[in-house]
């Protein structure tokens, strides 16, 4: 299980108890995990990213107004070999 916080992190979980904690730069309002270990995340501030474990795959700002997170994480490809 992941959840997002509003002061920035990215928290995992397993069993009930948190295995690994991720900081980043603004409140998390949009998470979205694949089956892989892979997740993707959206900020409040427009950042847009996915994680695969604890290495950051990518990460670009983008405008929100214009994009819906939902539509864009399914034309990405996170599934991955």
């Amino acid at each position: 299980m992941i959840a997002g916080t509003e002061d920035g992190n990215l928290r995992f979980f397993k069993n009930g108890r948190m295995t690994m904690e991720i900081k980043e730069t603004d409140a998390v309002t949009f998470l979205n995990a694949s089956s892989n270990q892979c997740c993707a995340f959206a900020l409040a501030n427009g950042t847009v990213g996915v994680y695969e474990k604890r290495t950051r795959l990518w990460r670009v700002k983008v405008k929100p107004s214009l994009i819906s997170y939902k539509r864009l994480f399914k034309l990405l490809v996170i599934e991955r070999d």
